[in-house]
């Protein structure tokens, strides 16, 4: 089931699951979300073929999180004076790239990847978290972009020459610690 194949990364059904639905559609639904990084035409953008911002890819996820509703990013949220009158508070745009109905079936199927995948070690926060684990060829970039109902957090490891970052370095060893103590400290005094 692709619940399974997804909760495990196992590509080869990202590959057959592509070309059912469409490389067009695929890339048209990846500009819907945000995604502005060239990709290419071909099967292989399923395996993550096509390399992408880590701004792209997180505003993307913002529509999951959002029950379809992507939220574009923003540098600055407000600006305050030092007697803490707004001076600036900033709009960000919002569309509807995707149904909620959408929304929570993603949403659904990354919570698998926590609660029994290549995630697992994201379940000590004890709250509700969905987000995917990515391993690039040769250990290049490990990923891990995660989400909780207030927040989405991406978080790359690689270096800016191409280098492989070492034979066990994946998204779930390399990224997830670093996305883990961010979060800890973010959601600490929010309520579950």
């Amino acid at each position: 089931p692709l619940r399974t194949a997804l909760t495990h990364s196992r590509n080869i059904v990202t590959v057959k699951l592509l070309q059912e639905i469409g490389v067009g559609r695929a890339i048209q639904m990846a500009r819907d979300l945000g995604i502005t990084s060239p990709l290419s035409k071909n099967l292989s953008i399923s395996l993550g073929s096509s390399g992408m911002t880590l701004i792209d890819l997180t505003s993307a996820y913002s529509a999951f999180a959002n029950r379809g509703e992507r939220i574009a990013p923003t540098a600055v949220r407000l600006i305050e004076n030092r007697s803490g009158e707004l001076l600036y508070s900033a709009q960000p745009e919002v569309t509807n790239p995707i149904s909620s109905g959408l929304a929570y079936t993603i949403t659904s199927l990354m919570q698998s990847v926590v609660q029994n995948g290549t995630a697992k070690k994201v379940k000590v926060l004890n709250r509700p978290i969905a987000g995917k684990t990515g391993t690039t060829n040769k250990n290049v970039d490990a990923w891990f972009i995660g989400f909780s109902p207030e927040i989405v957090t991406g978080v790359w490891v690689g270096r800016d020459n191409y280098e492989p970052l070492g034979v066990n370095e994946t998204g779930s060893r390399a990224a997830i610690p670093i996305w883990l103590e961010y979060m800890k400290y973010v959601l600490h005094d929010m309520p579950k």
